[in-house]
């Protein structure tokens, strides 16, 4: 890497003296719009609650005693329900 005056490399040496980071090398990724279109579904989907969270398993499984068929039961459902309202494929 050319020095052009970066006191310090990416590694990251001289943070505990306060240097400064010589960001000129360094390049962002890129996406695609496809993968920004699938990021932006994920978020709508996020926010309207159509993601089961660790948490709201664990709802879901306290709701039916931990008892795997009531679970099942629940989950396909809550699947045909999303089906029929046209949520999901």
């Amino acid at each position: 890497m050319p020095s052009h005056g970066c006191r310090i490399g990416l590694r990251g040496v001289g943070f505990e003296t306060g240097a400064f980071l010589c960001m000129k090398y360094v390049r962002m990724a890129t996406i695609t719009k496809k993968q920004k279109e699938e990021y932006d579904q994920l978020r709508r989907d996020r926010d309207n609650g159509r993601i089961l969270t660790p948490d709201g398993l664990r709802i879901v499984c306290a709701a039916y005693d931990n008892d795997p068929e009531k679970i099942g039961i629940h989950m396909l459902e809550m699947l045909a329900k999303f089906r029929n309202e046209g949520i999901i494929d």
